[in-house]
């Protein structure tokens, strides 16, 4: 890697630190902040290259994990990615097929972090996430510290928190796009 590239993707990584610090503080804007740090490896690989995004991406993830939280750092590594994703997918300029396979993306983002999250979210599911049953047994509601009445159980099953989440998906990719936009026009020539 050139010296250049290294400075760029050091001063990337600091700056997803700093907004990784700015989400565990601020209660509000936390998608937002999030979003940004999802910017974070696409600007990395504008300004430099592929294996340089990778590397800030990987670093982002590792630290985030290391310093913050174990499950900042596990989303940021299921979700991180996709900024680099989403330069391969749009690099096919067709609409339809980059829809297709954003929603596959989203699809399966949603599936692992729903397979992750299953145990931390258990009072709020009312079934075991795709029957893979990594959710805990029903007797532990009894032993939750969040009582939920068995009637609004139903609310927040799998499917409703996936396509949820596909749905957030798209406004982030929305917003990423408008992120490399502003970009191009503003800082591309710094």
């Amino acid at each position: 890697m050139k010296t250049r590239d290294l400075t760029t993707g050091g001063v990337l990584v600091a700056l997803a630190m700093i907004l990784f610090y700015l989400a565990n503080i601020l209660t509000t804007s936390t998608i937002t902040i999030f979003t940004l740090t999802l910017f974070i490896p696409i600007i990395a690989y504008l300004r430099c290259n592929l294996k340089t995004a990778i590397v800030v991406y990987l670093s982002s993830s590792f630290l985030g994990f290391a310093l913050f939280s174990p499950i900042l750092g596990v989303a940021y590594f299921i979700l991180g990615s996709y900024g680099i994703i989403k330069s391969f997918i749009e690099s096919k300029d067709n609409l339809i097929l980059e829809t297709v396979l954003k929603l596959i993306t989203f699809t399966i983002m949603g599936i692992i972090l729903l397979l992750i999250a299953s145990p931390f979210m258990l009072p709020y599911l009312s079934e075991p996430i795709f029957g893979i049953g990594l959710a805990f047994p029903t007797d532990i509601y009894a032993t939750s510290l969040v009582n939920v009445d068995d009637s609004t159980m139903g609310i927040f099953t799998t499917p409703v928190i996936l396509v949820i989440f596909i749905l957030i998906g798209f406004v982030v990719d929305y917003a990423l796009t408008l992120l490399v936009q502003t970009y191009y026009k503003y800082f591309k020539n710094l």
